[in-house]
C-alpha cells in the first residue's frame, strides 16, 4: 500500500451512534491520499462490533486500547501515523468533502507547518453558530491585545499539521483532564507557522455539559497556569484574567471554596482591573446565584 499523505486520527468512546457519520465524511473527501487510523479507547456499547464489520478497508486500521481518555488515543494513533501531515476527527462531529483538499493547497501556497479553519457548531437543538479561527501567531503565548491564550476557540478537528513536528513537542498532554487540545496546540504555536482558512470546513457536534466535565476544566486551567506561569508572570492583568476563568470554571463546578482561592489571587494580582472585579469579587462574597445568572449571558456578551 503506498504510503498517505495525511494520516487522519480519529479516537472514539463509547459513540457507535455517530462513528458512522464522522467516518463517511472522510470517505467523502475529495482528496484520497490518506489513511485513517480510529482508536476505540476501551468501549462498552456497539462500537467493537461496528469496527469488526469496517476491517478489511485498505485505507482503514483500527486498534483497541484499554480506556485512558481521549489524549492518550490521540497520542498512539501519532505514534502510528505513516503520513507526512496529520489530522484529527472526533468520532461526532464531521468534516465537508473539501476539507483535506483546500488544507493541503493552503499548505503548498503558505508554507506553513499547520493549517486550521472555521467550524459551524451544531447545538442539540438545531442551531447553528460559527466558530470563526483565531489569529495565531508563532511565538506568543496570549492573543495579540488580549489576555486569554491565543489558541483558545481553536478546535483540534481543524488542524492539519505535520507530523514530525507533532512528535516534536511530545503531543498531547496526558496529565491535563480537559483543554488537552489547547495546550497542545499553544506549544506548536511556539514552534510553527500557522495558515487560517476562513471557512467552516468542520461540523463540530456540541453536546449537553455535564459537571464532571466543568470539573475536569476548572482542574485543567489550574495546572495550565501552573504550566505557563514563567510567560504569564510578564503580565498582571493577564494573570489576573486567568485566575478569574479558573474561579470561573470552578464555580461552574459548584465548587465555591477553590472558586474563591482563585478569585482572591485575581484580585491580588491586578486589584485596579474593572474586567476582574465583579467577577471575582461575587464569589468571595459568597454570591454564587447573583453569579450564576451573570454567567448565563456570558457567551451574549462574548465575556469568555
Amino acid at each position: 500500500m503506498p504510503i498517505p499523505t495525511v494520516s487522519i486520527i480519529v479516537p472514539t468512546y463509547n459513540r457507535a451512534a455517530t462513528l458512522e457519520r464522522a467516518l463517511g465524511s472522510i470517505r467523502a473527501q475529495t482528496y484520497r491520499n490518506h489513511e485513517t487510523i480510529v482508536i476505540d479507547d476501551g468501549s462498552t456499547d456497539e462500537t467493537p462490533a461496528l469496527l469488526q464489520r469496517l476491517a478489511g478497508h485498505p485505507a482503514l486500521r483500527c486498534v483497541r486500547v484499554p480506556h485512558g481518555g481521549a489524549a492518550e488515543a490521540r497520542n498512539y494513533g501519532i505514534k502510528l501515523a505513516r503520513g507526512r501531515c496529520v489530522a484529527f476527527l472526533d468520532s461526532d462531529d464531521a468534516w465537508t468533502p473539501d476539507k483535506l483538499e483546500r488544507q493541503l493547497e493552503m499548505q503548498s501556497q503558505s508554507g506553513a507547518e499547520v493549517i486550521h479553519c472555521d467550524m459551524l457548531r451544531r447545538l442539540p437543538d438545531g442551531r447553528t453558530r460559527l466558530m470563526a479561527t483565531p489569529t495565531i501567531e508563532r511565538g506568543r503565548i496570549l492573543r495579540r491585545g488580549g489576555l486569554d491564550y491565543q489558541t483558545k476557540g481553536l478546535g483540534i478537528q481543524s488542524v492539519l499539521v505535520e507530523t514530525r513536528l507533532l512528535k516534536r513537542v511530545g503531543g498531547f498532554d496526558t496529565s491535563l483532564p480537559a483543554l488537552e487540545d489547547l495546550d497542545l496546540l499553544l506549544r506548536l504555536a511556539q514552534v510553527a507557522d500557522f495558515a487560517p482558512i476562513h471557512r467552516p470546513l468542520v461540523h463540530y457536534h456540541a453536546g449537553p455539559g455535564i459537571s464532571t466535565a466543568r470539573l475536569a476544566v476548572a482542574q485543567a486551567r489550574r495546572r495550565l497556569l501552573r504550566k505557563y506561569r514563567d510567560q504569564l508572570g510578564a503580565s498582571n492583568r493577564a494573570r489576573a484574567y486567568q485566575y478569574q476563568k479558573a474561579a470561573l470554571a470552578y464555580l461552574r463546578a459548584d465548587q465555591p471554596r477553590p472558586a474563591r482561592r482563585f478569585a482572591r489571587l485575581a484580585l491580588q494580582a491586578a486589584p485596579l482591573s474593572p474586567r476582574a472585579a465583579i467577577p471575582t469579587l461575587l464569589p468571595l462574597l459568597a454570591q454564587h446565584r447573583l453569579l450564576r445568572m451573570l454567567l448565563r449571558l456570558e457567551r451574549l456578551l462574548a465575556a469568555d
